[in-house]
């Protein structure tokens, strides 16, 4: 039998079921009636967490609350209906979400978030975490010096790093706040000063490593085939990444 998960749309508005439809009853009604189905979870993502304003940790908080109050009042509408949900799961999440979690979580079963374990520098701005917290980092150095346009040339584009976040300069330069990434193309990058200041180029020589705190973790890692644990300067372990989609 497949195993199936109906997702349920808890305010995100990009996919599942209207828990008020009675529709979306009769289609959890249907999957119970099927001999080659079960109904295994009821699942929600609330990834309308990631617009709220930078730093609103109040309204993160309402919508992890919207989310389980999604998924646990659905599982009772179906309970009502005549369906055998004791079986049924429930998920929620979001990192947003996961990182400022409703007040309860009964009736949930688990949580799910996304770039969690490693955060990025979008998490930082909305509020998810603090700079210190972000574990994904991708090494790049500089290769190149030009005084006439104030930039430093560094070794990553947007294939080390991906292309999201150009409007907030790609993420940041950890220990550089006075550093922005200006461009990102295939294979280079360009480096310039945050506040349009002169650059001390004699601070950056030719080969100087910078940690980029990249925009979007999920979709960074996925640029690379591996990632290198490290504590320290000591790499302790290497994760073969999924390659493809």
């Amino acid at each position: 039998k497949w195993s199936v998960v109906i997702m349920v749309d808890s305010g995100y508005g990009r996919d599942g079921v209207d828990v008020d439809d009675p529709d979306s009853i009769s289609l959890a009604q249907k999957l119970a009636a099927s001999a080659s189905a079960d109904l295994f979870m009821l699942y929600t993502h609330g990834g309308h967490s990631y617009d709220v304003p930078p730093g609103d940790v109040e309204a993160i908080r309402r919508i992890s609350e919207a989310e389980r109050d999604a998924v646990v009042s659905f599982k009772a509408k179906l309970k009502e209906a005549g369906v055998d949900v004791s079986g049924v799961k429930t998920g929620v999440g979001s990192t947003p979400t996961c990182s400022h979690p409703p007040s309860h979580l009964d009736g949930v079963d688990e949580m799910h978030p996304g770039n969690y374990f490693t955060y990025d520098y979008n998490q930082r701005v909305i509020g998810s975490c603090d700079e210190e917290d972000i574990a994904c980092k991708v090494l790049t150095r500089v290769v190149g010096h030009y005084p006439k346009t104030n930039r430093l040339q560094i070794d990553c584009g947007w294939t080390g790093t991906s292309a999201q976040g150009k409007e907030h300069n790609y993420g940041a330069i950890e220990g550089h706040s006075n550093l922005i990434i200006e461009n990102l193309k295939q294979e280079a990058g360009t480096v310039t000063s945050a506040d349009g200041s002169p650059i001390d180029f004699g601070k950056y020589p030719i080969g100087t490593m910078f940690k980029v705190l990249p925009w979007h973790s999920c979709a960074s890692i996925h640029q690379h085939r591996q990632i290198h644990v490290v504590e320290g300067d000591d790499i302790v372990d290497t994760w073969t990444c999924a390659d493809g989609w």
